[in-house]
């Protein structure tokens, strides 16, 4: 992430250059520009993430067909929440492990076990459901 955000801020710097040449300290307005940056992601990451929890945090019953993906989304209905949260932001979100740990206000590891248990948990219950 750090190295878009100061791609980007150079890519502004590029098209702002006749402002910001006449600032006193173009250096300060790129670093300015770079963090900017990373703070509207974390924040983007932060909206997904409460965005998913609050879905997640009452699984509803839906008129699934019974198809593979019918089942699959009644398994994913049945693990706790912060599976489920992982596991959207991972894939429905395309969100990176890191990011889905900060999204979700945890560490890299925890997002990583989550991760994992959910899927384990996942593979079990449709083990189960397709017997």
């Amino acid at each position: 992430m750090a190295e878009e955000a100061v791609q980007e801020a150079f890519s502004k710097l590029c098209l702002n250059w006749e402002r910001v040449s006449q600032y006193e300290d173009q250096v300060a307005w790129v670093r300015r520009v770079a963090v900017n940056q990373v703070r509207d992601h974390h924040r983007a990451v932060r909206r997904r993430a409460a965005l998913w929890a609050k879905m997640e945090k009452e699984p509803r019953e839906s008129a699934l067909p019974e198809t593979a993906d019918g089942r699959l989304w009644r398994a994913v209905r049945q693990l706790p929440v912060k599976q489920r949260t992982a596991l959207a932001l991972y894939y429905v979100a395309d969100l990176s492990v890191a990011d889905v740990a900060e999204g979700m206000g945890i560490s890299r590891g925890s997002a990583l076990k989550h991760l994992d248990r959910a899927r384990s948990r996942l593979r079990t219950l449709l083990e189960a459901s397709h017997e």
